[in-house]
């Protein structure tokens, strides 16, 4: 890995270290606002986005999974908004 992506590996690691609580709370508080299939929804999304940019920079040929994870989250966005509208 070059030296880009291990100082923004560890400025993540970091961030989460100090804002850990916030993170938990922000997860806890989608799970009782958004309910619980919604939020593993979006969870599930994440991951395959995050598992697929490993893949895509591990493996070229599997750039696709990223850029279609990418663009199913941005729809999954608008129709979320569209359903359940924008929180205040």
């Amino acid at each position: 890995m070059d030296l880009t992506y291990w100082a923004l590996l560890i400025m993540f690691l970091v961030y989460l270290l100090f804002n850990i609580k916030k993170v938990y709370y922000a997860l806890i508080g989608g799970f009782t606002e958004y309910g619980v299939l919604f939020m593993i929804g979006l969870i599930t999304f994440i991951l395959i986005f995050i598992i697929g940019c490993i893949i895509g920079v591990v493996a070229p040929k599997y750039g696709w999974i990223p850029q279609w994870a990418f663009i199913a989250y941005i729809v999954g966005f608008f129709v979320c908004r569209f359903l359940f509208g924008i929180p205040k």
